[in-house]
């Protein structure tokens, strides 16, 4: 769905604060995270400021109450996997986040949490959602203020939105996977996507943001096109399995 809400990234206020909860049966994997991205939908304006990004593996489902963005239930105890400036242009499409620490996810849910320091009264950019109200309840925790920052002491509060995202990890050692030798295209895909691999693909399967799989293909060679020409327009992750 077309972003109009506030989230990671957004600008919508000068001062931002979201802790954002994705299940496992989402994401479809565990290995070691490099990489998030955000999809980018309206223009905005030209901009490079500062933001963090921290993670961590829960078991909840949902997010309540009123815990201070600095305690365990959020960031307390925990070093940024990113801190640094972030940039956006006028571009639409996915707005990538690169990792400086890589996260290693290897159990439960996922919480990716994100501050971001626009300054001021913030200038938005829409972000894609996932949506609102069920599946998202309880899926997204935040702070959002103007003017002066509340700093990382500031309680949060729970509302039911969720921004799409896209997130890259690694589940092979580099001895066993070769990035470099793997490639996709095209993104976004209208009907068509190929990839392709130096070693046989297994299988390649499509998933929803749900989690649920909505195309699966057995390839059983190093290329395939997949057809993807049916499926609603949206957000997909793909999943390539390799022998």
């Amino acid at each position: 769905a077309t972003g109009n809400f506030y989230g990671p990234l957004t600008h919508w206020y000068g001062y931002q604060r979201h802790a954002s909860l994705y299940l496992q049966s989402e994401i479809g994997g565990y290995g070691s995270i490099t990489t998030i991205e955000y999809y980018k939908t309206t223009a905005g304006s030209d901009r490079t400021k500062p933001a963090k990004v921290f993670m961590k593996s829960t078991d909840a489902t949902a997010l309540t109450g009123t815990s201070a963005w600095n305690s365990t239930t959020y960031t307390g105890g925990l070093t940024p996997n990113f801190d640094g400036n972030t940039t956006q242009t006028t571009a639409l499409g996915w707005v990538p986040i690169v990792l400086t620490t890589p996260f290693e996810y290897t159990s439960g849910n996922l919480m990716i949490m994100v501050t971001d320091l626009y300054g001021g009264s913030g200038s938005v950019q829409f972000m894609s959602q996932v949506g609102t109200g069920n599946p998202t309840a309880g899926r997204q925790a935040f702070r959002r203020v103007d003017g002066t920052d509340p700093g990382d002491a500031t309680n949060t509060a729970v509302e039911s939105y969720l921004q799409s995202i896209r997130i890259t990890y690694n589940t092979l050692s580099t001895d066993e996977f070769e990035g470099s030798k793997f490639s996709y295209y095209p993104n976004p895909v209208k009907s068509i996507f190929n990839v392709t691999y130096n070693s046989a693909i297994s299988t390649v399967s499509v998933h929803n943001m749900l989690g649920q799989q909505v195309l699966s293909k057995s390839i059983n060679a190093n290329q395939a096109d997949i057809d993807m020409s049916g499926l609603s327009s949206g957000t997909y992750f793909v999943k390539v399995n390799v022998e």
